[in-house]
């Protein structure tokens, strides 16, 4: 081997030693980033600053923001959670990804706590400021109480007279000239009583045993 070779060699031996230097120099010096951290502004001043674990604008990789409806919002091991629900809200599906979906205010299936229901008896019913209300009764109930609590409890069994026109109840005269007055009610049942001193029988209410104490 000529010296010529010999010092062409060494040269390129030189180069190629130079090259993986430049390539490889900063690849060894950039160590990887502790688990649960990351370097996301990207200043190698302070490199791996970000806990992907906890920051909610870095919840689990770099820009994920942790923002979730109705509710104050919490990055736990690289996740967005529920912290709190705001005012009137509440997260009754435990599902994190859609905060707190319902508005307890006004939601008759979760009235004023989740899983509570507003369903009145004979009633179509609404929740109000957390409240169950009555909103309108289903014919022929009414609510004769005023207690929301049982609905619409008392059906109207109809007004008797002694004499025509009739509307749903009816007087017949006794055999000792006194008369008998009878009120048909909505479920089929009838209820009878003598006749006070005129012949207004006056009115007849039925109560649903069903819907709760009046």
């Amino acid at each position: 081997m000529t010296k010529k070779y010999r010092m062409l060699s060494r040269t390129l031996m030189l180069l190629t030693a130079m090259v993986f230097l430049v390539v490889a120099t900063p690849a060894m010096s950039q160590k990887a980033c502790p688990t649960g951290y990351a370097d996301c502004d990207g200043n190698k001043q302070n490199k791996c600053e970000t806990n992907l674990q906890t920051n909610v604008n870095s919840c689990g990789a770099c820009g994920k923001v942790c923002s979730l409806s109705n509710a104050t919002s919490a990055c736990a091991n690289g996740s967005c959670q529920v912290s709190a629900c705001s005012a009137g809200y509440s997260d009754c599906d435990r599902t994190a990804s859609n905060g707190c979906e319902i508005n307890i205010q006004t939601d008759t299936k979760n009235c004023s706590a989740c899983g509570k229901a507003c369903s009145l008896c004979h009633a179509t019913s609404s929740c109000e400021n957390g409240n169950c209300k009555i909103q309108s009764c289903t014919n022929p109930w009414v609510d004769r109480d005023g207690k929301v609590s049982n609905g619409c409890e008392s059906a109207w069994c109809g007004f008797a007279v002694a004499y025509p026109p009739y509307q749903t109840g009816y007087s017949t005269p006794t055999a000792t000239g006194g008369w008998v007055c009878t009120w048909r009610c909505p479920s089929g049942k009838q209820y009878t009583s003598p006749a006070p001193g005129s012949i207004n029988c006056g009115n007849w209410y039925e109560y649903d045993q069903s819907c709760g104490l009046p």
